[in-house]
């Protein structure tokens, strides 16, 4: 089973699938359409690999998780109050 190093090719992604990365960021095994568009993205191939699919090495797993617990944008409350 391949490993695919997706740190690297980052920025090289489409953004459907580096959505999918950040809502799955403890997936340790890569579904093979996953796998596909990014080794279309990156020019890589896997000839060896029968299943298509792939793991995904701690590394990227922490760089996936970094990147899905990014601070959501605060949200602003107005209260009106009223006063006797």
């Amino acid at each position: 089973m391949k490993s695919i190093q997706i740190k690297d090719g980052w920025n090289h992604l489409d953004g459907s699938t580096q959505q999918w990365l950040i809502d799955n960021p403890g997936c340790v095994l890569l579904p093979r359409t996953i796998v596909a568009a990014i080794l279309l993205a990156t020019h890589g191939h896997d000839d060896e690999n029968q299943h298509g699919e792939a793991s995904v090495s701690a590394e990227d797993r922490a760089f996936i998780s970094s990147l899905s617990r990014e601070p959501a944008e605060p949200v602003y409350r107005f209260f009106d109050s009223v006063q006797p």
